[in-house]
């Protein structure tokens, strides 16, 4: 099988901590904004999607291996 980039562990870099990645502090508070924006909620992407906030990448193998996460059930999910 041949894998995309975005199906490489090396795509899941830009989902770190750091300045320019999405869980950073700007990336992770426009990630939120846009997601609750629609229905009027202020979850956490921890609320909303199944995930490992303490691992590495929230614990997603790849850039494509974040998609489809599978949500919580907490309240009808944002569209992506």
């Amino acid at each position: 099988m041949v894998l995309t980039f975005a199906q490489s562990p090396e795509s899941a870099e830009v989902l770190r901590d750091h300045q320019t990645g999405w869980f950073g502090e700007v990336g992770y508070k426009d990630l939120m904004q846009v997601a609750n924006e629609p229905t009027g909620t202020t979850f956490k992407f921890e609320e909303m999607y199944k995930c490992e906030p303490s691992q590495k990448h929230f614990g997603f193998k790849s850039w494509d291996g974040r998609l489809p996460s599978p949500t919580k059930p907490t309240d009808t999910p944002p569209r992506c």
